[in-house]
């Protein structure tokens, strides 16, 4: 049988982050542990591992990162989250989409 429902539904609160410096020093290393315990492993399992002190700086980059953060109403405690960022690869210039030479 489905397991039986909370008797008092647990509801949540979602807050936008333009930049992580409206995340507290707390919110940070939440979202930091909450990133090692669903990634860590399939990062070291990568051939390109996990350098943390590179993925701290992708995470928390002040011009880059943007967020959703999911609290417990209940708690505060952050429950969950989405980073995002906005960036130029600059590596990518020439990208496959700029086979079309018509040399057919």
């Amino acid at each position: 049988p489905p397991p039986a429902c909370p008797a008092t539904p647990t509801t949540y609160a979602i807050s936008y982050h333009s930049t992580p410096l409206t995340l507290c020093t707390a919110d940070k290393c939440a979202i930091y542990e909450l990133f090692l315990t669903n990634m860590k492993a399939l990062y070291l399992k990568s051939h390109a591992g996990l350098d943390e002190p590179e993925k701290v700086g992708e995470l928390f980059s002040v011009t880059e990162s943007r967020y959703l953060v999911v609290r417990s109403s209940a708690t505060q405690k952050i429950v969950a989250f989405t980073h995002f960022r906005f960036c130029y690869d600059f590596d990518d210039e020439d990208s496959d989409d700029d086979d079309d030479d018509d040399d057919d």
